[in-house]
């Protein structure tokens, strides 16, 4: 899940390529072409305590879902870890782009 102080991809799994947005070479996730897919940017996406609001549409038209456009962007990883088994991150990375408009 990616958001902003107003924008939210909503949660999506990575494993289902439903999105056509993730592929796994060699044990590393590229993920790419995240949109937002908030229904009212003036509500929050997020609680107070970092709990995801009800604000988000996947079935929004292709015309309405906007790139992310802000100074920050919280990449959130959630795992169901039924098994208890051990997670390493070993390396995030965010290419972004700024443009002078």
């Amino acid at each position: 899940m990616l958001y902003t102080d107003f924008q939210n991809s909503g949660i999506i799994n990575i494993p289902d390529n439903t999105f056509a947005i993730s592929r796994n070479i060699e044990n590393k996730w590229l993920l790419n072409q995240f949109r937002d897919m908030t229904n009212n940017r003036n509500l929050p996406v997020v609680d107070e305590d970092g709990a995801v609001l009800n604000n988000v549409n996947i079935n929004k038209s292709w015309f309405d879902k906007s790139n992310f456009i802000n100074n920050f962007i919280v990449v959130r990883m959630i795992m169901k870890n039924l098994n208890n088994d051990a997670v390493y991150i070993n390396c995030v990375n965010v290419k972004s782009r700024i443009s002078n408009r």
